[in-house]
């Protein structure tokens, strides 16, 4: 097997490095990120973008990536408790 050199970490690699983990941290979350954050599957949050429960995030516009921002993850969580709630009323008011 044939083992190959690790490239030395310069200053501008590292340099390099932090500026696209900064930039990457401004961008916001990638659908992923958002549905771990939300306590849910990444495909249940498509699901609900795609049948217009939540809004759709803005597109990364270098890779077409949803993303969102923190905002946008607290939106959804305060409509998912909305949800949440009116299902266990209806059945609460079904039960009286």
């Amino acid at each position: 097997m044939k083992k190959y050199k690790r490239q030395k970490e310069t200053p501008a690699i590292l340099a390099g490095r932090i500026k696209q983990q900064q930039a990457r941290a401004d961008s916001g979350l990638t659908m992923t990120e958002a549905a771990k954050t939300l306590g849910i599957h990444r495909d249940t949050l498509k699901r609900w973008i795609k049948e217009g429960k939540i809004p759709d995030a803005r597109r990364n516009s270098r890779n077409s990536y949803r993303m969102f921002t923190q905002e946008d993850v607290d939106k959804i969580r305060i409509l998912m408790q909305q949800r949440k709630g009116m299902a266990i009323n209806d059945e609460m008011d079904g039960r009286g």
